[in-house]
């Protein structure tokens, strides 16, 4: 396996549109910095979707072979129980803070939802509300498809910490130092552009 570049850490239950452009402004900056384009590690491409556990049991591997953790962070991102086993798999593989680099976003004002489309994704969810649920992070409502893995997932990390506040008290803490606002501006413009991939490219569709 080679290096990646970064571990893209995401809610498949989030507006793919905004997440697709927070990632491209990232993306944009990392080629402006570095002269290339990034290589990133995303899930619904790096892993056999008809075989997910096993798969998923190789997540330390995965994570060490990236530089950094990106977390594209959307409505949906802190309630999502694969998404907490990410950040907690990171922390204590021993990476520093400053490999972490968070995305909020949300859906543009023009384009907030009249209702919401699922219990997952509320209506005029805004940047605000994304970051109140950083702020409210708790490990212990997270939710996971299966019961089964849903508890076997929650004793490991309360194993690990004793309970689950050391825990929340960490991600709080990663939300509210490591957020990047520095590519708000292109995310912006980015926004306006992605109607058109959601109609025929792979971008957005494959977040």
């Amino acid at each position: 396996m080679g290096q990646c570049d970064a571990f893209i850490s995401h809610s498949w239950s989030d507006p793919p549109g905004p997440k697709w452009a927070a990632l491209s402004a990232w993306a944009e900056a990392f080629e402006e910095e570095h002269g290339r384009l990034p290589t990133v590690w995303l899930d619904k491409l790096c892993i056999d979707q008809r075989n997910v556990q096993e798969a998923l049991a190789c997540l330390p591997i995965f994570l060490a072979g990236c530089d950094r953790l990106l977390v594209l962070a959307g409505p949906t991102y802190s309630s999502r129980l694969w998404c907490v086993i990410e950040l907690f798999t990171f922390l204590k593989m021993g990476a520093p803070l400053e490999r972490i680099t968070v995305l909020p976003f949300a859906e543009p004002s023009t384009r907030q939802r009249s209702r919401a489309v699922s219990d997952d994704v509320p209506a005029h969810a805004t940047l605000a509300d994304v970051a109140a649920s950083f702020a409210s992070f708790d490990a212990a409502q997270a939710r996971c498809a299966r019961p089964e893995d849903r508890q076997a997932l929650l004793a490991v990390i309360e194993e690990s910490f004793g309970s689950f506040g050391e825990f929340n008290e960490w991600a709080r803490h990663v939300f509210d130092v490591r957020v990047d606002g520095v590519h708000e501006s292109r995310v912006t413009t980015l926004e306006a552009g992605w109607r058109e991939e959601e109609r025929g490219s792979c971008g957005p569709a494959a977040l």
